[in-house]
């Protein structure tokens, strides 16, 4: 394996703690994450949500991280493993997460769509009918 010179492990080191600094200051709390995550729309209250799905909404970033890195694009045939692709991802996720995510669905189901998207449904149903 080829070592890398002084002066580009010098830049190799100030590019990761950059990163590691810009992760530390972007961190926002749970319940930040959560209510940037929410369902907007009343359609996507349809079903009822359960943990694997919240949690696929609320580490959006992080499931497109390892899919892009499992998907080839050139071969189609490998689009129908992108589920199971998620469900290895969530089956790898921390119990903190885990939970965050039961949480987060338990509150989506409790309080549904914001209430001003029950008053686009109804009128959007009465300009049908």
């Amino acid at each position: 394996m080829k070592k890398l010179s002084e002066s580009d492990l010098k830049d190799e080191e100030d590019a990761v703690e950059t990163a590691e600094a810009k992760k530390r200051h972007s961190k926002i709390s749970a319940a930040e994450c959560e209510a940037a995550a929410r369902p907007q729309k009343a359609r996507e209250y349809k079903r009822p949500w359960d943990a694997f799905w919240a949690g696929c909404r609320l580490f959006k970033d992080e499931l497109n991280d390892v899919d892009r890195s499992s998907w080839d694009q050139a071969n189609k045939s490998t689009f129908g493993k992108r589920t199971k692709t998620a469900h290895e991802w969530f089956d790898g996720l921390s119990k903190e997460k885990k939970r965050e995510a039961e949480l987060a669905a338990d509150k989506w189901n409790r309080e549904g769509a914001p209430k001003q998207q029950h008053v686009v449904c109804v009128f959007q149903q009465q300009s049908m009918a």
